[in-house]
């Protein structure tokens, strides 16, 4: 079923807010929505917790919508805003997103395509609940760098310590001793080379995860300064691949901590994972706009090999990757005052034509040291290629059912036309010369063409997704389930298949047409695939209440449906294996999910081969 979502409507006007209130609920039933006249009634909302999305008008009599997103803000209220307004320009709508909502339309365009609405409400809460969790991801490998009690030190090619963390910077608590560190070159150290850790070392930058057993190491030695110390750790490659010229050296001072090994060991393993096996291209580029670190994902991505450029310049492989975007004019530049990126994250949907097409995510945000101090740019580049290209297959399916739809519809309304005219007139003609049995016959024959005129107008309906949906009225189903019955009792019986069918029902909000196709659809469904290897067939049509939801359920013990298959059930064009070499073209239970959802419906299945499948419609009750 679609997530529920709570969304705050913010607006002065009654009129509006009950408007915008009634759309959104036909459109998407499972959204919830709470009412405020003002800024201050909106807050008091915020505070109580559980609002998803906030929609809300620009004017609210002396305030504006604007005036609430900073007051949320300040009361660290992060809830996403969509703006709605009767007064829109292109200046509100730069002002609006400088402000930082999440998205911007007008009411006109709101309540003539409450859809679309739908999908700025959604897209808004989605976009914030990611954001939400890439925020945590952030914090947590900040935090795993900055308060992790083992000191790392990173070495470049040339085994220069290019970056350490605050537990290295504890162990040298002398600022002198932190500028000296820059100098010291671990592979030239004299008492490393006594104690064998200079060949761990080489080993580990050979490839090899390498243990480092305690060893004394005096840092006056060193030209560092500070107490002898006994000292024990690992060392990794910091990137895969062979050549690969970082290395990662976690060490802790064991003179008195000699049984930390195992929790070493998982922290390692952690900042290993981190640092070698994320799916993410990563660039770090330090306060002086220089790269410091760039990880194999790059070279995956942009083709383009990051090593030469680490210790130069951002720009010189900012201009390399972006000659391989689709567009070229989107240069990947760092900005030049590092602090224009120092204050919050920001993120950039980019197309990478080579080596070949991708759709990448590009998250840029700060990175802090001790203190909140700024140390420099992170870029993180996350492949959504699978994403866009499935979106956009979707897409073309949906188009593809929305043109047969349409054609259909077209080629049945002549035909159809005729059948009814030529009904009417044998009615006019003949009716008062019939008797009651053929008068009866003739009276079905333009009852059902008058339904199936009603079905190809539902067909063309759903063909024009963007349109408004038929008025919906409030309705005794038994009537229309009974008729769907009649049509299928022969195939039943050939099929050896007993319809169960309830005697009666709650009152439900629907269109009649829809609700027999969907009636039909399901009990044909049923019968299509019975068991022929079970001597009781059945097929079982039941209603019950549910609150303001009536429950329609038709449920058969047939063959059942693979579980892998649940998830694309109501694909259009798409056919289960049980299907064999069954008559149809797949779009039976796609019409169906969409004409319930054009009802305000959602359809729900639960299945087990051998045992049955079960389909729920969940329609309003009537009066809601």
């Amino acid at each position: 079923m679609t997530e529920t979502l709570c969304v705050l409507l913010v607006d002065d006007q009654a009129d509006h807010r009950l408007l915008l209130s009634a759309n959104l609920q036909d459109q998407d039933p499972s959204i919830r929505v709470l009412e405020a006249r003002g800024v201050d009634e909106a807050l008091g909302q915020l505070r109580a917790g559980g609002v998803d999305v906030v929609l809300c008008d620009f004017w609210l009599g002396g305030e504006t919508g604007l005036d609430l997103l900073r007051r949320a803000r300040d009361d660290e209220r992060a809830v996403p805003f969509v703006l709605v307004t009767n007064h829109g320009s292109e200046e509100l709508a730069r002002q609006s997103f400088m402000e930082g909502i999440a998205d911007y339309t007008t009411k006109e365009v709101a309540l003539r395509n409450p859809a679309d609405l739908v999908r700025r409400i959604r897209r808004a809460a989605d976009k914030a609940r990611m954001a939400e969790e890439r925020h945590r991801a952030e914090v947590l490998l900040e935090s795993f760098l900055t308060n992790n009690p083992f000191a790392i030190l990173i070495l470049d090619q040339a085994g220069r310590p290019v970056r350490w963390n605050r537990a290295l910077e504890r162990m040298e608590t002398h600022p002198k001793n932190l500028e000296r560190l820059r100098e010291y070159r671990p592979f030239e150290d004299p008492q490393l080379r006594e104690a064998g850790v200079t060949a761990l070392l080489d080993r580990a930058r050979a490839g090899e995860w390498v243990e480092l057993p305690p060893f004394p190491w005096d840092p006056g030695r060193a030209g560092l300064g500070g107490p002898s110390r006994i000292l024990s750790g690992v060392a990794f490659p910091a990137t895969v691949g062979p050549g690969e010229s970082y290395l990662c050296v976690m060490i802790q001072d064991v003179t008195q901590a000699e049984t930390a090994r195992r929790e070493r060991d998982e922290y390692a393993a952690v900042l290993a994972s981190l640092l070698n096996s994320s799916p993410a291209g990563i660039v770090f580029v330090d306060v002086e706009g220089r790269v410091r670190f760039a990880n194999r994902w790059i070279e995956t991505f942009f083709g383009v090999d990051p090593r030469p450029f680490v210790g130069r310049p951002y720009t010189e492989l900012a201009r390399e990757m972006t000659s391989a975007l689709a567009d070229p004019t989107g240069l990947l530049e760092h900005p030049a005052d590092p602090e224009a990126c120092s204050v919050e994250a920001w993120e950039q949907a980019i197309e990478v034509c080579r080596p070949q097409p991708r759709h990448l995510l590009r998250v840029v945000g700060p990175v802090r040291g001790p203190g909140g101090r700024y140390l420099g740019c992170i870029e993180v580049y996350i492949d959504e290629t699978g994403a866009v290209e499935r979106q956009r297959l979707l897409e073309e399916r949906n188009r593809e059912l929305d043109a047969f739809a349409s054609r259909l519809a077209h080629d049945l309304k002549t035909p159809l036309v005729s059948l009814k005219g030529f009904a009417d007139l044998l009615a006019r003609t003949a009716g008062p010369d019939l008797d009651e049995r053929n008068r009866m016959f003739l009276e079905r024959i333009r009852t059902s063409a008058d339904l199936l005129n009603e079905m190809v107008d539902g067909l063309r309906e759903l063909s024009q997704a963007s349109q408004p949906v038929a008025e919906l009225h409030d309705m005794d189903p038994i009537p229309v389930v009974r008729l769907a019955a009649e049509n299928l009792a022969e195939g039943a019986a050939e099929a050896g298949v007993r319809l169960e069918l309830a005697a009666d029902a709650p009152r439900l909000r629907c269109a009649r047409a829809k609700l027999f196709q969907i009636v039909q659809n399901l009990l044909s469904n049923g019968i299509r695939y019975a068991d022929p290897a079970k001597d009781d067939r059945w097929v079982r049509l039941e209603f019950r209440s549910a609150g303001d939801r009536v429950v329609l359920r038709v449920s058969d013990n047939g063959l059942g449906i693979d579980p892998a298959e649940l998830p694309h059930l109501f694909e259009p064009f798409r056919r289960g294996k049980a299907a064999g070499r069954t008559p149809g073209m797949g779009l039976g239970l796609a019409l169906t999910h969409r004409l319930a959802q054009a009802c305000g419906a959602q359809v729900e299945v639960r299945s087990a081969p051998g045992v049955g499948t079960a389909f729920e419609v969940w329609f309003q009750a009537a009066g809601g």
